[in-house]
């Protein structure tokens, strides 16, 4: 944090000053006056974290972008800032143009996350600068929506008179307090490294009373990666990228809880699936509550694009990703591909369908964007984005628009990690956690290319009912009536409840079904019992919830599909 007002300059702020000042062939380029003045920024003590060089805006790259101090700067070389308003040989905007088009997008992007802001008037207002080194304009903007027409020019045409004055006022525009928590860095890898080494010390340290219910949690990490095709090779590697993976899980569960945190977050965030393993004993309950301290510590939804894919690529080997077959589409990809799916006509009436059916909670079915390979959720993400543009969605509440949302888009992964990730994006794009939860989110691990009555997929189904294979081969059948209800994945929490307490079904689960389909149910109940007390819990309602996806989604289609068809090596 800046001091207040005037800073004590060090030798480096005062050469940088005086270089950018006094201009030379070194400022000729655009790029040099941009990485001198990021590094003077630097000096005068904003965190170089905190600054942004070439971040992507909404609406084109900024130079620098100091986005807890609202700060925009755009950089010339040196002569091409001297008149702000100036369109250079070849240029369709003047820099001054430039700078408030960021402004702008920043603002709305900002007020779109966070809609309180834009109407709290002690809100802090934002910067804009244009700069070659030597000419100065500086521009006020309130934290508005339209903030252009209520700019305010304090400075037009300044040249410092030397390096102090320089230093001075840069101290000056930057003094007050930075808003909000930290963005998570563009590449967050380092502070989490420490973490996954001490998890695969846990791992083998495990007590033998847990490992056993760890084996079952392994065993179905390992059969859904085996019928994806992705099973690990070699001795070692099966127990080394489970660890990786339930780490990874982890992390996006936690991103995923972060925007809408509880008191109990951290436990929330792994309470089902195959990463609960942690959760089972205290080092590991203590290594989770750590790793929350240090995910809640920033703030992940200002952050734009898949920043959760890099903690993928850095902590699963390379050699492993080959066998995976795993490439990624670009986000200036996906984004061109979804703006010509998701066309304007579509956007509007799969709106107003979709608002339709959460008002007057009707069944909601035909509609709907998919990505039936959906690996870390770059294209949902970009639709997620292109929807909460469109005009059909102005005007709604942000919780609202999460819903809608939440509603129209439809992801399939059978990469486990995957799914989770994409979840984890979905939610941080939304302006607001949707009425249901994560719940809401249509993001499900399954096979897209379900093979109707398989027995011998993972991911089949039988005649009225679905089935689940434990790994000890016990065969679990869930009737279609009791998969199909709203609310399926709370029913199916309270039926592995009642399983794993030896308890009887409560009378709302029963009576979620048609009577002739209850007797089926209470045997659904007493086979969980059976597979809980000799293969372990607390991963069995994650289980069946994704496994019903593909079931459900072939039943309600949708009318788009969007997608980078997954490469196998």
């Amino acid at each position: 944090m800046l001091p207040d007002k005037q800073i004590t300059p060090t030798a480096e702020a005062v050469k940088l000053a005086k270089s950018l000042l006094a201009g030379g062939a070194r400022h000729r380029l655009e790029s040099n006056v941009v990485a001198d003045l990021a590094f003077l920024l630097a000096e005068i003590g904003i965190e170089h974290p905190e600054i942004e060089r070439e971040h992507p805006s909404g609406r084109g790259r900024i130079d620098i972008y100091v986005p807890r101090y609202r700060t925009i700067v755009e950089a010339k070389a040196r002569g091409k800032a001297a008149d702000p308003d100036e369109k250079q040989p070849g240029q369709e905007e003047s820099p001054r143009e430039q700078l408030e088009r960021y402004v702008e997008a920043e603002i709305s992007a900002e007020c779109e996350r966070s809609p309180l802001a834009g109407v709290l008037p002690s809100y802090k207002g934002w910067m804009g600068i244009v700069t070659d080194g030597r000419h100065w304009h500086v521009y006020s903007y309130p934290h508005v929506r339209n903030p252009i027409e209520w700019g305010k020019t304090l400075h037009s045409g300044l040249v410092p008179g030397g390096a102090k004055e320089l230093l001075d006022k840069l101290s000056c525009w930057l003094a007050s307090a930075p808003v909000g928590r930290r963005w998570i860095p563009a590449d967050p890898s380092h502070l989490f490294k420490d973490k996954a080494d001490e998890l695969a010390r846990l791992y083998a340290e495990i007590p033998e009373s847990i490992r056993r219910r760890t084996e079952t949690k392994r065993a179905l990490w390992h059969d859904m990666l085996r019928v994806s095709g992705m099973s690990p090779k070699g001795k070692a590697a099966p127990d080394r990228l489970f660890v990786t993976h339930s780490f990874l899980i982890a992390i996006a569960r936690m991103v995923t809880h972060s925007a809408a945190p509880r008191a109990d977050s951290w436990k929330l965030a792994l309470k089902d699936g195959f990463a609960s393993w942690i959760l089972d004993w205290p080092r590991g309950a203590a290594w989770t509550g750590d790793l929350w301290d240090i995910v809640s510590r920033y703030d992940w939804r200002q952050r734009r694009g898949d920043v959760l894919r890099l903690l993928y690529e850095k902590f699963v080997p390379k050699a492993d990703r080959k066998v995976f077959g795993e490439f990624y589409t670009p986000d200036w990809l996906a984004a061109m591909m979804v703006e010509q799916v998701l066309d304007d006509k579509w956007l509007k009436d799969a709106i107003e369908r979709a608002e339709d059916a959460i008002q007057n909670r009707v069944e909601f079915k035909g509609c709907g964007v998919l990505d039936p390979s959906c690996g870390s959720g770059t294209f949902l993400y970009h639709a997620a984005l292109r929807m909460l543009d469109a005009p059909a969605m102005q005007g709604l509440r942000p919780t609202q628009k999460a819903d809608v949302a939440a509603l129209l888009l439809n992801g399939i992964d059978v990469h486990p990690v995957a799914v989770e990730i994409a979840k984890a994006n979905l939610m941080r794009v939304l302006p607001a956690e949707p009425s249901a939860g994560e719940s809401a989110l249509r993001v499900h691990l399954g096979d897209s290319l379900l093979a109707g009555e398989d027995k011998g997929s993972l991911f089949g189904h039988v005649e009225g009912s679905m089935r689940l294979v434990t790994p000890e081969e016990r065969e679990i059948l869930l009737p279609v009536e009791f998969v199909k209800q709203d609310g399926f994945a709370d029913s199916m929490r309270r039926l592995v409840d009642a399983a794993a307490s030896r308890e009887s079904l409560p009378r709302a689960v029963l009576n979620g079904v048609p009577k002739e389909r209850r007797e089926d149910l209470k045997s659904s109940r007493d086979e969980l019992e059976a597979a809980i007390g000799e293969e372990g819990n607390s991963v069995w309602t994650w289980y069946a919830v994704n496994i019903a996806a593909p079931h459900l989604l072939s039943e309600r289609k949708v009318d788009r599909i969007v997608a980078n068809p997954p490469w196998v090596a």
